[in-house]
């Protein structure tokens, strides 16, 4: 429901800057009640120590979970990723084993290509260490009890939270 009214919002927004079609988005301050098994986003102040201690203490994490953010791939997209569906030269990536087994092409800014070529290599076909949500999540725990961030709830599934539908406009 959170994304058919993120979405509408943006429709609304459209309409009304863009277009001038309508004069209030009548749907700018409208909240849903929170629902069990929602996503816990970060706050701004939590992703910022989160960062700066995952770029100090374990780069693997950093790389990872900012790809996340950039991209607002699923975080088994990102344990799945292939090398060689990164395609720089086409400005697309590939991602795969998603909900209902199809794949998507995604295009990739000028940010997220010089994000990924700084990346150093991993052996092997995977373009991240962590092959596994529990994986990435249990890392992701680590750094954030060292960063002091002890707010309950905050899974690697919060970073997709915080990009909004999409990441960064990258998505459908």
């Amino acid at each position: 429901m959170a994304k058919w009214l993120r979405e509408l919002g943006i429709i609304f927004e459209f309409a009304r800057k863009k277009r001038r079609y309508i004069v209030q988005n009548v749907v700018e301050d409208l909240k849903l009640p929170a629902e069990e098994g929602d996503a816990n986003p970060f706050t701004a102040d939590e992703l910022k120590k989160f960062f700066h201690q995952a770029w100090e203490s374990d780069r693997v994490v950093y790389d990872q979970t900012m790809f996340l953010l950039l991209t607002g791939c699923r975080s088994n997209e990102s344990c799945a990723l292939l090398l060689a569906d990164i395609h720089p030269e086409a400005d697309e990536l590939v991602y795969r084993n998603q909900k209902g087994d199809r794949q998507d092409r995604v295009p990739m800014t000028d940010v997220l290509r010089d994000f990924l070529k700084r990346i150093p290599d991993i052996p092997g076909p995977y373009a991240f260490h962590y092959r596994s949500i529990n994986g990435l999540n249990t890392a992701l725990k680590r750094v954030l009890k060292a960063s002091g961030v002890t707010r309950e709830g905050l899974t690697v599934h919060s970073l997709k939270e915080d990009t909004g539908y999409g990441g960064c406009g990258l998505r459908r």
